[in-house]
Protein backbone atom coordinates (compact mmCIF):
# COMPACT_ATOMS: atom_id res chain seq x y z
CA UNK A 1 0.00 0.00 0.00
CA UNK A 2 1.74 3.44 -1.05
CA UNK A 3 1.04 6.41 0.81
CA UNK A 4 -1.31 9.08 -0.98
CA UNK A 5 -0.53 11.73 1.01
CA UNK A 6 1.91 12.09 4.08
CA UNK A 7 3.16 15.82 5.85
CA UNK A 8 4.35 16.99 9.21
CA UNK A 9 1.82 19.08 10.99
CA UNK A 10 1.02 21.06 14.08
CA UNK A 11 -1.15 19.74 16.20
CA UNK A 12 -3.16 23.36 16.12
CA UNK A 13 -3.70 22.70 12.47
CA UNK A 14 -4.71 18.93 13.04
CA UNK A 15 -7.33 20.13 15.89
CA UNK A 16 -8.60 22.66 12.99
CA UNK A 17 -9.03 20.27 10.06
CA UNK A 18 -9.72 16.78 11.36
CA UNK A 19 -13.39 16.69 11.60
CA UNK A 20 -13.70 18.02 8.12
CA UNK A 21 -10.92 15.51 6.92
CA UNK A 22 -12.75 12.81 8.37
CA UNK A 23 -16.42 14.24 6.90
CA UNK A 24 -14.61 14.43 3.46
CA UNK A 25 -12.97 11.12 3.29
CA UNK A 26 -15.97 9.05 4.68
CA UNK A 27 -18.31 10.72 1.53
CA UNK A 28 -15.77 9.16 -0.45
CA UNK A 29 -16.45 6.25 -3.14
CA UNK A 30 -12.66 4.82 -1.38
CA UNK A 31 -12.06 3.50 1.17
CA UNK A 32 -9.57 5.13 3.58
CA UNK A 33 -7.03 5.23 5.89
CA UNK A 34 -5.44 8.00 8.09
CA UNK A 35 -3.05 7.92 10.44
CA UNK A 36 -1.40 10.88 13.25
CA UNK A 37 1.72 9.89 14.33
CA UNK A 38 3.22 12.14 17.10
CA UNK A 39 6.61 13.16 15.42
CA UNK A 40 9.58 12.42 18.19
CA UNK A 41 7.63 9.39 19.41
CA UNK A 42 9.22 5.64 18.84
CA UNK A 43 5.02 5.05 18.04
CA UNK A 44 2.44 7.06 19.45
CA UNK A 45 -0.72 7.35 17.26
CA UNK A 46 -3.89 7.63 16.53
CA UNK A 47 -5.81 5.91 13.28
CA UNK A 48 -8.75 6.49 11.24
CA UNK A 49 -10.42 3.77 9.43
CA UNK A 50 -12.79 5.19 6.54
CA UNK A 51 -15.11 2.91 4.95
CA UNK A 52 -16.49 4.07 1.52
CA UNK A 53 -19.74 5.84 1.29
CA UNK A 54 -19.91 6.54 4.93
CA UNK A 55 -20.56 2.84 5.80
CA UNK A 56 -18.17 2.95 8.85
CA UNK A 57 -15.64 4.56 10.74
CA UNK A 58 -13.14 3.01 12.85
CA UNK A 59 -10.72 5.07 15.26
CA UNK A 60 -8.23 3.29 16.88
CA UNK A 61 -5.12 4.67 19.41
CA UNK A 62 -2.39 2.79 19.95
CA UNK A 63 -2.31 0.87 23.08
CA UNK A 64 0.96 -0.92 24.47
CA UNK A 65 0.65 -4.06 22.34
CA UNK A 66 2.16 -1.85 19.70
CA UNK A 67 4.32 0.43 21.55
CA UNK A 68 7.95 0.85 22.84
CA UNK A 69 8.47 -0.56 26.39
CA UNK A 70 9.69 3.32 27.00
CA UNK A 71 6.40 4.89 25.84
CA UNK A 72 4.39 2.05 27.77
CA UNK A 73 0.95 3.40 28.86
CA UNK A 74 0.58 3.36 32.58
CA UNK A 75 -2.58 2.30 34.45
CA UNK A 76 -4.04 5.93 35.30
CA UNK A 77 -3.28 6.41 31.29
CA UNK A 78 -5.40 3.18 29.92
CA UNK A 79 -8.20 4.29 32.21
CA UNK A 80 -7.80 8.33 30.70
CA UNK A 81 -8.32 6.36 27.40
CA UNK A 82 -11.46 4.44 28.82
CA UNK A 83 -12.68 7.34 30.05
CA UNK A 84 -12.49 9.68 26.76
CA UNK A 85 -14.78 6.75 25.26
CA UNK A 86 -12.08 3.98 23.58
CA UNK A 87 -12.94 0.25 23.77
CA UNK A 88 -10.16 -1.86 25.46
CA UNK A 89 -8.07 -3.73 23.33
CA UNK A 90 -9.45 -7.66 22.58
CA UNK A 91 -6.15 -9.49 21.84
CA UNK A 92 -5.55 -11.03 19.04
CA UNK A 93 -7.97 -9.28 17.18
CA UNK A 94 -7.79 -5.82 17.58
CA UNK A 95 -4.63 -5.46 19.84
CA UNK A 96 -5.54 -1.06 20.16
CA UNK A 97 -8.14 1.13 21.94
CA UNK A 98 -10.95 1.41 19.34
CA UNK A 99 -14.17 2.86 18.78
CA UNK A 100 -16.38 1.66 15.72
CA UNK A 101 -19.42 3.77 14.45
CA UNK A 102 -21.27 2.79 12.21
CA UNK A 103 -23.78 4.87 9.85
CA UNK A 104 -24.17 7.73 10.49
CA UNK A 105 -20.99 8.19 12.34
CA UNK A 106 -20.68 10.31 15.21
CA UNK A 107 -17.91 12.16 13.00
CA UNK A 108 -17.48 15.33 16.04
CA UNK A 109 -17.71 13.03 18.56
CA UNK A 110 -15.15 10.75 17.40
CA UNK A 111 -13.16 14.04 16.07
CA UNK A 112 -12.83 15.20 19.59
CA UNK A 113 -12.48 12.13 21.05
CA UNK A 114 -9.28 11.62 19.06
CA UNK A 115 -8.12 15.20 19.63
CA UNK A 116 -8.50 14.98 23.37
CA UNK A 117 -6.69 11.87 23.21
CA UNK A 118 -3.51 13.48 22.08
CA UNK A 119 -3.57 16.46 24.01
CA UNK A 120 -4.50 14.65 27.56
CA UNK A 121 -3.22 11.34 27.28
CA UNK A 122 -0.18 11.84 24.34
CA UNK A 123 0.35 15.25 25.85
CA UNK A 124 0.64 16.77 22.30
CA UNK A 125 0.73 20.28 22.74
CA UNK A 126 -0.63 23.07 19.90
CA UNK A 127 3.41 23.53 18.42
CA UNK A 128 4.01 19.44 18.46
CA UNK A 129 4.30 17.93 15.34
CA UNK A 130 2.74 15.14 14.03
CA UNK A 131 3.16 12.95 10.86
CA UNK A 132 -0.02 13.11 9.20
CA UNK A 133 -0.11 9.59 6.63
CA UNK A 134 -2.97 8.98 4.34
CA UNK A 135 -3.70 5.52 2.37
CA UNK A 136 -6.52 4.75 -0.11
CA UNK A 137 -7.02 1.09 0.83
CA UNK A 138 -7.11 -1.41 -2.35
CA UNK A 139 -9.67 -3.60 0.07
CA UNK A 140 -12.45 -1.23 -0.62
CA UNK A 141 -15.46 -3.33 -2.33
CA UNK A 142 -15.86 -0.23 -4.88
CA UNK A 143 -11.74 0.39 -5.72
CA UNK A 144 -12.29 -0.49 -9.17
CA UNK A 145 -15.47 2.54 -9.45
CA UNK A 146 -13.59 4.48 -7.35
CA UNK A 147 -10.56 4.46 -9.62
CA UNK A 148 -12.23 4.32 -12.97
CA UNK A 149 -11.02 8.03 -14.68
CA UNK A 150 -13.59 10.35 -15.11
CA UNK A 151 -13.70 11.67 -19.03
CA UNK A 152 -11.49 14.64 -18.96
CA UNK A 153 -8.73 12.62 -17.05
CA UNK A 154 -6.23 11.02 -18.50
CA UNK A 155 -4.88 7.29 -17.11
CA UNK A 156 -1.60 8.34 -16.29
CA UNK A 157 -2.64 11.49 -14.37
CA UNK A 158 -2.59 12.30 -10.77
CA UNK A 159 -5.73 12.57 -8.33
CA UNK A 160 -6.44 14.92 -5.39
CA UNK A 161 -6.33 13.69 -2.03
CA UNK A 162 -9.35 14.64 0.05
CA UNK A 163 -6.73 16.52 2.30
CA UNK A 164 -5.87 18.32 -0.32
CA UNK A 165 -7.48 21.32 0.47
CA UNK A 166 -7.35 22.71 4.06
CA UNK A 167 -5.24 23.27 7.13
CA UNK A 168 -4.19 18.92 7.14
CA UNK A 169 -2.76 20.05 3.47
CA UNK A 170 0.28 22.58 4.14
CA UNK A 171 -0.52 23.60 0.45
CA UNK A 172 -3.62 24.46 -1.65
CA UNK A 173 -3.33 21.73 -3.80
CA UNK A 174 -1.64 18.20 -3.07
CA UNK A 175 -1.08 15.72 -6.11
CA UNK A 176 -1.58 12.26 -5.08
CA UNK A 177 0.66 9.75 -7.31
CA UNK A 178 -1.82 6.53 -7.11
CA UNK A 179 -1.00 3.93 -9.98
CA UNK A 180 -3.39 5.22 -12.15
CA UNK A 181 -5.79 5.90 -10.38
CA UNK A 182 -7.75 9.23 -11.28
CA UNK A 183 -10.12 11.43 -10.18
CA UNK A 184 -13.27 11.29 -7.99
CA UNK A 185 -11.55 11.51 -4.72
CA UNK A 186 -11.31 15.27 -3.94
CA UNK A 187 -14.51 16.23 -1.69
CA UNK A 188 -15.48 19.69 -0.11
CA UNK A 189 -14.61 19.90 3.51
CA UNK A 190 -17.61 20.53 5.41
Amino acid sequence: MTTDHERLATFAEVEHGLEGVLMGLLADPARWILVLRVEGSLNKYAQFLLYEDGERLVAEAVSNVNLDPVEQWDLDEEIALLGLGWDPPTLPKSPNFRRIDEAPADVREVAQMALATLRDVFTVKDGDALRIKLFRSPLSPKWEQACRPEPSCSRSGNATSPVADGPLSGTSETSVADSGCTGRTTRQRA
